[in-house]
Parts: C-alpha cells; sequence; structure tokens
C-alpha cells in the first residue's frame, strides 16, 4: 500500500503558508501555533477555502463513478456516460376491478361511467398493512339485466405514487372487503382486485441498475434485451427472465417497489417491449404479474459477547431489514437456501456473529418452507413477503 497523498486535508494545504508567515514574521509564531490572534485570521479564511475547494475535488471524484454518485449527479452521470435515463417522473398505479353479483336474487343492470371512484380502505393482512388509496374506472362499463358473468374494468390510481399499488397476497380474503364503488347498480359486488406499477420517481439502487442493465440489453435481442424492456416501462422495480426452451418462449415476471402486481400492466409492459423492438425473430416474450407468499422467519442469532444481550433493539432492527432485502432485493428473488439467509444475518450487524439456525415459515399456516435451490419454471414463481417485524429472533451470546 502506498503511503502517498491523493487528496490532502485543509492544514497540509495551507502549511506552507503559515511556514513562509512564520520565516518572515518569527514572532507570529505562538499565534498561528495557538490558531489565535490577527495572524491566525486571515490564514484561517484561507483554510476554510482550501477545505470548500476540497471537498468539491472528493465531490467530483464521487460524481464519477456509478457506484458512490448520488441523486441528480448520478442521473447526469448515467445520462453521459450510458446515453440514457430511466423514467424520473412518479408513475401511476394500473389495473383492475372485477364486479360480480351478490347473493340477492334479483339481478338488475346498469351502467359505471368512466371516471368512477374506486377506495381502497386501508386495512391488515398477515402482518402486510395497505394504505387507503383512490383509483378511477377508465371506460364506460355495462351490467346486464339478469346477468351473472363477471365484468372486468380498467382502472388508474387518482394519484402517482407508491400508495396505490396492490400485492397480490396469496389468500387474502380481506382485499375485497376492502374495495368500496357507488351504489350506482344493485347487486354488484367486487370480486377481484389488482393494480401495480405506481412509483415515486427512480432512487439511486434502481438508477445503478437500469444502467448496468441498458449497457449490455441495448444490443438485444438476448434475455438482457428483455430486463432492459422490462426496466424501461413505467413502474417496474423487480423482474424475473427465465426462457422455456420447448416453445421458444420468455417469461418476464414483474413488479413494483411495494411488490403489486396485474395482468393489465403486465400487458402494458409487454407492449412496450414489442414497441420497442427489443424482441427477437421467432421469439416471443410474454410478461407476467408477480403473486406473493407471506412468510415469517425464525433465526438464532449469536452476539460477539453477552453484554449486548441487555438490550438488541438496533440489532433487531439491522436484522430485520437484512432478512427483508434477502427477500425483495436479490435479482433471483424466486430462490432461497438456509446458508445464504444465515449469511446474510450473519453481516447485519457488528455485534452479531453469527447465526446458527434458519427457519423461513408460511404465515398463513406456520408450517416451515423447504428451501428453493432450483426452480422448476413450469410452476408459477412467487414472491416471498416478509411480514412486517415477522421475526422471532433467539439471541445468544458467544459459545
Amino acid at each position: 500500500m502506498t503511503d502517498r497523498i491523493i487528496l490532502p486535508t485543509a492544514d497540509v494545504v495551507i502549511a506552507p503558508v503559515v511556514a513562509k508567515i512564520i520565516e518572515k514574521r518569527p514572532n507570529s509564531a505562538p499565534y498561528l501555533n495557538g490558531r489565535t490572534g490577527v495572524y491566525w485570521h486571515p490564514v484561517l479564511g484561507f483554510r476554510g477555502q482550501a477545505a470548500k475547494m476540497l471537498q468539491r475535488l472528493s465531490l467530483l471524484a464521487a460524481e464519477r463513478r456509478l457506484k458512490t454518485a448520488e441523486g441528480k449527479a448520478l442521473l447526469d452521470y448515467v445520462a453521459s456516460e450510458f446515453d440514457t435515463v430511466p423514467e424520473t417522473d412518479k408513475t401511476f398505479a394500473e389495473g383492475t376491478v372485477t364486479l360480480g353479483r351478490g347473493t340477492d336474487p334479483e339481478f338488475p343492470g346498469g351502467d359505471y361511467p368512466a371516471g368512477t371512484r374506486i377506495t381502497r380502505s386501508s386495512y391488515t393482512f398477515l402482518g402486510v398493512t395497505l394504505p387507503s388509496a383512490e383509483y378511477e374506472t377508465l371506460t364506460d362499463a355495462h351490467i346486464d339485466v339478469n346477468s351473472t358473468a363477471p365484468v372486468v374494468i380498467p382502472i388508474r390510481a387518482i394519484r402517482a405514487g407508491a400508495h396505490a399499488d396492490q400485492p397480490i397476497l396469496l389468500g387474502d380474503n380481506l382485499l375485497t372487503e376492502a374495495i368500496s364503488l357507488p351504489p350506482l347498480v344493485d347487486n354488484v359486488v367486487v370480486t377481484g382486485f389488482e393494480a401495480g406499477g405506481g412509483s415515486e420517481g427512480p432512487d439511486d439502487p434502481f438508477v445503478r441498475q437500469f444502467a448496468r442493465v441498458f449497457a449490455s440489453g441495448q444490443y438485444g435481442p438476448t434475455s438482457d434485451a428483455s430486463r432492459l424492456g422490462a426496466l424501461s416501462a413505467t413502474g417496474v422495480r423487480h423482474y424475473l427472465v427465465f426462457d422455456e426452451p420447448v416453445g421458444g418462449t420468455q417469461t418476464v415476471l414483474i413488479a413494483d417497489s411495494q411488490w403489486g402486481s396485474s395482468d393489465r400492466w403486465a400487458g402494458i409492459v409487454q407492449q412496450s417491449i414489442y414497441d420497442a423492438e427489443l424482441v427477437g425473430f421467432g421469439l416471443n416474450v410474454y410478461v407476467r404479474r408477480v403473486r406473493s407468499k407471506v412468510i415469517t422467519v425464525d433465526a438464532a442469532v449469536s452476539l460477539r459477547s453477552g453484554t449486548y444481550l441487555a438490550d438488541t433493539t438496533e440489532i433487531d432492527i439491522a436484522v430485520q431489514q437484512a432478512v427483508r432485502s434477502y427477500f425483495d432485493d436479490r435479482l433471483d428473488w424466486n430462490t432461497w437456501n438456509a446458508a445464504s439467509l444465515r449469511a446474510a444475518i450473519g453481516r447485519a450487524h457488528k455485534k452479531v456473529y453469527s447465526c446458527s439456525s434458519v427457519v423461513v415459515r408460511d404465515a398463513a399456516t406456520g408450517v416451515a418452507l423447504p428451501e428453493i435451490l432450483s426452480p422448476d419454471y413450469s410452476t408459477e414463481q412467487f414472491h416471498l413477503e416478509l411480514a412486517s417485524n415477522a421475526m422471532k429472533l433467539t439471541y445468544a451470546g458467544p459459545s
């Protein structure tokens, strides 16, 4: 390792100035060394200017790297070096509401005009809390007299943002009860609801991911091109691309930042991939929604010192964040294994020595889930959603 100074400190910059003043005015030495008095005041001004200059130089260095640039500087770097930028505006959640008939034997007809307001009340299912949100229908919908056929109406969130996203949680029997619409037609109930694609705009990790995918995907048509098409679409934050060689097809699963998804939004993303001409000759690309299974996690954690057992609040928060990131932020989010999950917990906080055991359970049944090492892509791929604070952590001191 070299001892050469790459970026000096402000004191190093002004050192020659101080030495020259002392050389010319020896009686100034006590004041300059003590950093006080009239001799020090002008030098202090020079030192402040040097500090600002060095700070700017360090920022310029950070802003010229994909890993270290942040905010607007990151967007400027990506625009300069990759000749592209992701969508920077907030996006609206897109989806559908499905209407069916209630228990009344009468089935009158009627219409729901475009612009009809639909409300999702705040509710919690297995520890996953969804905030209230409002949507509007995009087309006129007619319900025939005596008809019991379901009616699917496209909807869009009233306000842009991630608050209106709707994760599709397995076994969620509270969703339809949380959806309400005006009683324009008698004996009509909500039987289905989906909404996905809302976002608060790109954060720094997404911009970096977008730039890396663009670097390889712009030369498609390959699986990288499908990844680029997905990330270029409105609101996509999580994706999974896999091939089906027998049928010559490629499937792209998409979800937004809240792991919300919908068939209609998936159709919009699929069309955008084709419009961008990212699909090769003879290949069919299908974009599909993602469903989530709510889980809890039990973990036995060893700490580096027994004194840390007195208060583990800080460790609890760090471990919860690490486990959530493990299931949400990996590109291969459809897999998991105990060894890598234990390693993620072991790295969560400096006070953690190791994680000796971990169990992932279905939050609905409490049954332990098996590891997923090699996914079977002929079956549906699920995202594992860690419910809020749904961890049972057992701590022990070093053995």
